[in-house]
């Protein structure tokens, strides 16, 4: 299958989703990746998960506001319920109400999160990449711009990875205001995590170098409550294990993909 550029249109804004879905088998689920706020670009998921991936799963990756190409329509003000109303507005269109396997990264898992507790049955699969649910750190985060490129900073371990981004990033700056527009009603979810995936079958992938959200105080409570949920730690990584190693993470990611049933037990409480 070959990758396919959309630009879809909602009420608030232009969204440039990649797609590479064509003719696949309708009983596979569609994998979805949600990026954090900033998140990687949707052409460099494209570029660096979807080529590793098994051929026959259809992928879809989007740029959220606030990072990539999407674009805001003139004088509108974009808010949380928009963007869950703009992300409806694509699936509807790009699915066609086929279920998906949902990948999110950091703040991205708070979009997965509502998603999968307003549409109940759409989500076959979860994918967590270091979770983010604590609003403490989302408000350190957009409390300026400063402050928002050091955020950046300090999610990474690796110097040869951030360099990489750093490319891309230049490219397509974030823009932190409009960020903080979207992020500034974002519900709690955190404590609710738990009942909101249920049985839900999810991966947590999480690097173990992580500064900016280390796996105690962020990661581990989505674990209270749920009953089908796994965790694979990622060495030599931090904020971004599926870019800093994607050699540990991406074959486990595969590996749950190709699960029929997730057997997995929640771990024990212990330190990465």
């Amino acid at each position: 299958m070959s990758f396919s550029l959309h630009g879809i249109e909602t009420p608030s804004a232009l969204y440039r989703v990649y797609s590479q879905i064509g003719d696949s088998d309708r009983s596979k689920p569609v994998c979805v990746y949600l990026p954090g706020i900033p998140g990687f670009h949707a052409r460099v998921e494209r570029a660096l998960i979807a080529p590793q991936l098994p051929t026959d799963y259809p992928w879809v990756s989007l740029d959220l506001l606030g990072s990539g190409e999407s674009l805001l329509k003139p004088g509108i003000k974009p808010t949380w319920t928009s963007l869950q109303s703009d992300l409806e507005t694509i699936f509807d269109r790009l699915l066609s109400g086929r279920t998906m396997i949902l990948i999110a990264h950091s703040f991205g898992a708070w979009v997965a999160m509502d998603w999968i507790r307003n549409h109940p049955g759409r989500v076959a699969k979860l994918i967590l990449v270091n979770p983010v649910l604590d609003h403490d750190l989302l408000d350190r985060s957009l409390e300026s711009q400063e402050a928002f490129e050091k955020m950046i900073q300090d999610s990474w371990h690796r110097e040869e990875a951030q360099k990489t981004f750093s490319k891309w990033a230049k490219l397509f700056p974030a823009d932190y205001r409009l960020a903080k527009s979207i992020w500034f009603e974002t519900p709690h979810l955190a404590s609710k995590a738990g009942k909101i995936l249920g049985n839900l079958p999810t991966l947590i992938l999480h690097g173990s170098e992580d500064r900016i959200a280390p796996w105690n105080s962020h990661g581990r409570k989505i674990l209270e409550g749920a009953s089908d949920v796994s965790v694979e730690f990622v060495s030599n990584a931090g904020h971004w294990p599926h870019f800093e190693n994607p050699a540990a993470a991406l074959p486990a990611l595969i590996q749950f993909m190709e699960e029929k049933e997730t057997l997995w037990d929640v771990p024990e409480e212990t330190s990465p």
